[in-house]
C-alpha cells in the first residue's frame, strides 16, 4: 500500500510539473466573456483593455505586482485569490472562483495571438543602419525585474512637481541588440533637459533585465504623458476640458448617455496643444463612443472610438472589433 502511495505521489508530481511548464511565460489577454458564453455588457470595464499574465518562478506577474502561487492541476492560488484554469487549444482560461459575475478570461501566447491577428506582427525599420525589428504591446523582451517596467522607470527617474510642467509629454527610442545591450537612444520629444537625462540614466540601469528572445535587434519606443491638476492651469480651453471629462464621468455613472452626447460635441471647439492631456482625450472618447452605442448611434460611438485609437489600442480595440469592422458588413 505504502508503495502504491508513493507511485501515485510520483505521477501526481510530474503532472503538476507538466501543468507548470504548460503555463510558464506570456500570455495576452484576447476577451472576456461571462461563463455561460455572452458577451459582456458595453459599459464593463472588461470589455477591452490590455492586460498580460507572466507565470516565472513561482510567481505570477500582472499589472499591479507579482504575487507567489501554487499550481496544481485545476487551480492557481495565491495569498489573494484563487483561479480555476483550463486549456482549451491554444487558449488558457482563467476564472476566479470569487468572482460573483462568473466571468472567464481568455489569453493566448503572444505568438498565438500574432498569428490570430496579424496587426500587431512586428514591423521592420531602419535605425542607424540597422534593420530592426519595430516592438509593440505584444512583441516585446522579456523585463526580468520584480515588477514592472513602467514601475522600475518610476522608481528611478525623479519625477518633480507637476505644478511646475510646461511639456506634458515625452517620447524616446532605443535599441536593445540581439545580445541585450541598449544601444542608440534618441529623445523624439523632449519634456525638460534634466527629466531627459534621468530618464536615460534609469534606462541604462534597466538594461540588465531586459532579455531580448528572438536574436535581432529590436526598437523599442516609450511615451510618457504627465498631468497637471485643474488649478494649476492657465490656458482656458485645458480647463474647459477638465470641466468636460468630470460631467461625462459623471454622467457615464449614472448611464446619462443623452447628456454625454451634448458633452461630447463640446470637445470639437477646444484648441489644445499636441500632446497635452492626450489620456483625457483618450477617457472622454471611449465612455462618449459607449454611449452613442447605448443610444443606436454607431456611426458617432465609431468616430469616437477611431479618435481614441486603432485595433492596436486594447482599451478601444473590441468596440472596434465589434462594432465599426466594415468587413463585418
Amino acid at each position: 500500500m505504502k508503495k502504491t502511495l508513493i507511485i501515485i505521489s510520483f505521477f501526481i508530481s510530474i503532472f503538476t510539473f507538466a501543468q507548470i511548464e504548460k503555463l510558464s511565460g506570456k500570455w495576452i489577454l484576447d476577451k472576456v466573456l461571462y461563463k455561460d458564453g455572452n458577451n459582456l455588457e458595453i459599459n464593463s470595464p472588461y470589455y477591452s483593455f490590455f492586460t498580460k499574465y507572466e507565470f516565472r518562478d513561482n510567481y505570477l506577474y500582472i499589472d499591479i505586482g507579482k504575487q507567489k502561487i501554487t499550481v496544481d492541476s485545476k487551480q492557481i492560488k495565491s495569498d489573494f485569490r484563487t483561479l480555476n484554469y483550463f486549456f482549451v487549444d491554444n487558449f488558457l482560461v482563467l476564472e476566479d472562483i470569487d468572482d460573483k459575475e462568473k466571468k472567464v478570461f481568455a489569453f493566448l501566447r503572444p505568438n498565438d495571438f500574432i498569428n490570430r491577428y496579424p496587426e500587431f506582427a512586428p514591423k521592420r525599420e531602419m535605425r542607424n543602419g540597422k534593420n530592426v525589428l519595430v516592438c509593440n504591446e505584444v512583441f516585446e523582451p522579456n523585463f526580468n525585474y520584480e515588477d514592472s517596467y513602467n514601475d522600475f522607470l518610476i522608481r528611478n527617474t525623479p519625477q518633480g512637481d507637476s505644478k511646475d510642467d510646461i511639456d506634458l509629454f515625452f517620447k524616446i527610442e532605443y535599441i536593445l541588440t540581439k545580445d541585450n545591450k541598449i544601444d542608440y537612444i534618441k529623445v523624439l520629444d523632449s519634456k525638460t533637459p534634466s527629466y531627459d537625462s534621468n530618464y536615460i540614466s534609469a534606462l541604462k540601469k534597466a538594461e540588465k533585465y531586459y532579455k531580448n528572445p528572438f536574436n535581432e535587434d529590436l526598437l523599442i519606443i516609450q511615451e510618457e504623458q504627465f498631468l497637471k491638476w485643474r488649478n494649476d492651469l492657465t490656458n482656458k480651453d485645458e480647463i474647459k476640458l477638465y470641466d468636460i471629462r468630470r460631467n461625462i464621468s459623471q454622467y457615464y455613472e449614472v448611464n446619462k448617455f443623452e447628456e454625454i452626447a451634448k458633452e461630447y460635441e463640446k470637445l470639437k471647439s477646444l484648441n489644445i496643444g499636441e500632446n497635452r492631456f492626450n489620456s483625457f482625450f483618450e477617457e472622454t472618447f471611449i465612455k462618449s463612443g459607449i454611449a452613442f452605442l447605448a443610444l443606436n448611434n454607431n456611426v458617432k460611438a465609431c468616430e469616437c472610438f477611431e479618435k481614441a485609437g486603432d485595433k492596436t489600442n486594447f482599451k478601444v480595440r473590441n468596440y472596434l472589433i465589434n462594432f465599426c469592422d466594415k468587413t463585418k458588413n
